[in-house]
C-alpha cells in the first residue's frame, strides 16, 4: 500500500490464512489507514472527516477443480 501513498495501513485477514479456508467460506480482507496519515483531497475544510479510513472486501472460496 506504501507504493500507492497509503501510509501506516494495517491489514488483517479472516482467516489469517486464507489456504485454510473451505470451499464456500468467506475469506475477509479488512484495510484501515489514519486519515491524518492520508489526507485525501483536503475536505476536512467542507465536512467532517473520520479519524480512521477503512475498507472491506469478501470472497468465497472456491472449490478447488
Amino acid at each position: 500500500l506504501q507504493n500507492c501513498g497509503i501510509s501506516n495501513a494495517t491489514v488483517t485477514l479472516d482467516p489469517i490464512d486464507p489456504a485454510s479456508a473451505a470451499a464456500g467460506d468467506a475469506i475477509v480482507i479488512r484495510v484501515q489507514a489514519p486519515y491524518a496519515s492520508n489526507r485525501l483531497l483536503g475536505l476536512s475544510s467542507l465536512m467532517p472527516l473520520p479519524s480512521t479510513l477503512s475498507g472491506r472486501a469478501s470472497m468465497v472460496k472456491e472449490p478447488d477443480a
